[in-house]
């Protein structure tokens, strides 16, 4: 990597980071309820996580002030989650009551924890922000996820008829892809 790249790198990181510390005391409340976050993105992906998952040791890779980790502990996952933003970790350690374990941690930059350790991964809404996706994906390659299923999810007609200024011009439009890893045997 040049030096020039380098320094963008470090520069997209800062203010991708700042960003979402200040969003992190608003962002639950603006996107836990929200049309695109709460009723097209995040009944998807709690779909695809197989059931049962209790005592499964589960990374979120960048949490955010997640309703995910609050969702996989309620389930019984022992929660891993990290992410970019000090901020949004704060939230999240908040929001968690103490359950889980939590750190601020780069998706562009190795794992600080053992790819192995883990038996399952999400990811929601944060690679988009990485230039090179080898990294993470390198991460749970290592540990021998392959993917199982990719699901395009459509707003139901619940959520278009509560949203439907904005869901509905996203009906048949692929708007988010959620992949579902496993273990490979």
């Amino acid at each position: 990597m040049s030096e020039q790249d380098r320094e963008y790198h470090m520069e997209h990181r800062r203010s991708t980071r700042e960003a979402y510390d200040r969003l992190a005391p608003v962002w639950s409340e603006t996107t836990d309820e929200g049309p695109f976050n709460g009723f097209l993105e995040r009944p998807a992906r709690r779909a695809l996580v197989p059931r049962p998952i209790t005592g499964a040791r589960i990374l979120d890779a960048g949490c955010g002030s997640k309703a995910q980790c609050e969702w996989l502990l309620d389930q019984g996952a022992q929660v891993v989650g990290i992410d970019l933003s000090p901020a949004m970790v704060h939230q999240t350690v908040d929001r968690c009551g103490g359950r889980g374990h939590f750190l601020v941690a780069d998706l562009s930059e190795p794992l600080p924890l053992e790819a192995a350790s883990l038996d399952g991964v999400t990811c929601s809404l944060a690679l988009h922000y990485l230039e090179d996706w080898s990294v993470p994906l390198a991460s749970c390659a290592d540990a021998g996820f392959v993917v199982e299923r990719l699901v395009e999810p459509q707003p139901s007609p619940a959520a278009v008829g509560r949203f439907p200024a904005q869901l509905a011009p996203v009906v048949g439009v692929p708007w988010f892809i959620v992949y579902r890893l496993r273990l490979a045997p």
